[in-house]
């Protein structure tokens, strides 16, 4: 049982119950604590200056987006200093020289991207080779009526997408054979899916196509 410093608004976990997992919950004043199998307390990982929108958990990092249009990248690594031994002048005397590695930080900062729009979801994409692939979904500003998708590989924006009406929600996930979508929910009450082709194509390369379908359900 867990104590929780405040009240819960994201949550993301990964792992197994019964050998190891990480939880990550955001609480309502705006900060990240960490759970884990081996902790009997919560850890405070990062505290944001803006409240977050939606937080997801990507292995070894967490990212998140947040009321102020930025997209936010979190190492959750550990890297502890290593000793390393030297032996001077062993004819003479033996002295040991002990030099230390520096290490991550569990909730260090690794970037912050401000964003064109004000942003409703993301998601991961997970690549195990090679760095991670993020979906953002964002409304642009009330003038335009729109939505847009920003696509990133980490700190990399690969491709835009233009939605005809501003975005409640979406889900990534497989379409098809060999082939992977994307399902957006609009304030319009429609739907629309986007297919991919080649999705990260030997790991650094995405290539989009198969176009939009929009199927409306309003009464």
């Amino acid at each position: 049982m867990y104590q929780i410093p405040g009240i819960t608004t994201h949550l993301a976990v990964q792992g197994i119950y019964t050998v190891d997992y990480s939880l990550l919950l955001c609480v309502r004043h705006g900060s990240v604590y960490q759970l884990t199998r081996d902790a009997s307390t919560t850890k405070c990982l990062a505290n944001f200056s803006s409240l977050p929108v939606d937080l997801i958990l990507d292995v070894d990092r967490f990212v998140t987006i947040h009321m102020d249009s930025t997209f936010q990248g979190y190492t959750l690594k550990v890297r502890r200093p290593r000793k390393r031994k030297y032996l001077l002048c062993p004819r003479k005397y033996d002295t040991i020289v002990l030099s230390y590695i520096l290490f991550f930080l569990q909730g260090a900062k690794e970037w912050s991207i401000l964003l064109d729009g004000i942003p409703t979801d993301v998601a991961v994409m997970p690549a195990y080779i090679s760095e991670s692939t993020y979906v953002i979904a964002c409304n642009r500003r009330k003038e335009l009526q729109e939505g847009v998708v920003y696509i990133y590989k980490g700190t990399e924006r690969l491709h835009i997408l233009h939605i005809q009406e501003p975005i409640q929600t979406f889900i990534y996930g497989p379409y098809g054979f060999g082939e992977q979508g994307f399902i957006f929910n609009t304030t319009g009450r429609s739907i629309y899916v986007h297919r991919i082709y080649n999705v990260l194509t030997n790991g650094f390369v995405m290539i989009m196509g198969g176009g939009a379908y929009s199927s409306s359900y309003k009464k």
